[in-house]
């Protein structure tokens, strides 16, 4: 098992999954990664703690994007 730095952002509108943005120290060839999630924010609470991530509410299509570390 390796150790992966990163978090994943799982975005709802209505109570239904929109999209999934992460951002990830590596990813693997095969095989699965297990993400726990630790904190449910409001989209104002998100932009005041990750300023850094506001541009991903622009972002229109739903689906999952996958990012850099």
């Amino acid at each position: 098992m390796k150790e992966i730095n990163g978090c994943a952002h799982l975005y709802f509108e209505d109570g239904k999954p929109t999209k999934l943005i992460t951002h990830l120290s590596e990813l693997p060839k095969n095989g699965v990664i297990h993400l726990k999630s630790d904190k449910i924010y409001s989209d104002e609470e998100f932009k005041k703690s990750h300023p850094q991530d506001i541009a991903e509410f622009d972002i229109e299509n739903n689906g999952i994007v996958i990012s850099d570390y």
